[in-house]
């Protein structure tokens, strides 16, 4: 059964992150990612300079549990777990409606299944997520709720009660 998570994303919190990243990275600041993310094991089994963690495929070990303890420390601060759905059917009707609605549904609902939209420290290896802007949240909903999705109806309820950016994520 496919897992979705809907998140309420805090851009401005996001930002801010990102930016304390960057040079933390650049640097190879260990000791400042341990505190950043708040998990010294994670960055002292990284090998290589900190910046090359998302150079490496994401499932290989070391990789994998740096990636992991920077997507959670991320997600503590600027994501929330508005909802969860269940369905086996969601994943290809999401896909189907939005590759046949040529309309600002569609192109709205690949922009949230699009990961390139994601920033890559957000990204959780395990899972592949897409995000849109609340300004975009806002059209997407308007645009879904003039469509019959039948059981798409969950993820439309999910993003009408989230008030920020979304990230929907498949996992």
């Amino acid at each position: 059964m496919t897992v979705f998570r809907v998140h309420a994303i805090d851009e401005a919190a996001l930002a801010a992150f990102g930016g304390e990243l960057a040079p933390i990275l650049a640097t190879d600041d260990r000791a400042g990612l341990a505190k950043l993310c708040g998990s010294e094991d994670a960055v002292a089994s990284w090998p290589r300079r900190l910046v090359e963690v998302y150079l490496v495929a994401p499932t290989h070990g070391p990789s994998h549990a740096l990636r992991s303890a920077i997507s959670a420390a991320v997600r503590a601060r600027c994501a929330t777990d508005a909802i969860v759905l269940e369905s086996r059917v969601v994943d290809d009707l999401v896909r189907n409606v939005a590759s046949d609605a040529p309309d600002r549904a569609g192109a709205s609902l690949l922009r949230l299944l699009d990961e390139a939209r994601v920033p890559v420290f957000l990204r959780d290896p395990q899972t592949t997520a897409g995000m849109i802007s609340r300004a975009e949240r806002v059209a997407l909903v308007s645009a879904m709720a003039a469509i019959d999705l039948g059981a798409l109806d969950e993820l439309l309820d999910a993003l009408r009660r989230i008030e920020p950016a979304a990230m929907l994520e498949r996992g």
